[in-house]
């Protein structure tokens, strides 16, 4: 919104974080994924939660969108890895 775009780019480019908890923000915003209230959740738990409502809302724009996977297998170097995938 600042009408001086260059000098809040300076300021922000300039600024170092004091904590490592100022690089990782907390609290991220979930309610549309209709989750019960828990005093924590898992990545896995999340991963999951977020791929099932991106499906549900990939598949109900109806004909031309395709959810292809959840993850992939790859190998590198012999070792077979999963990424995520849509």
């Amino acid at each position: 919104m600042s009408t001086n775009k260059e000098s809040v780019i300076t300021k922000i480019k300039n600024l170092k974080p004091a904590l490592n908890e100022e690089i990782i923000r907390n609290p991220y915003v979930l309610e549309f994924l209709g989750l019960e209230e828990k005093s924590e959740y898992s990545e896995t738990e999340l991963e999951q939660q977020i791929l099932n409502h991106l499906q549900e809302f990939l598949i109900g724009l109806g004909t031309g969108f395709c959810f292809e996977a959840r993850q992939k297998r790859i190998t590198f170097d012999n070792k077979h890895l999963r990424m995520d995938y849509i």
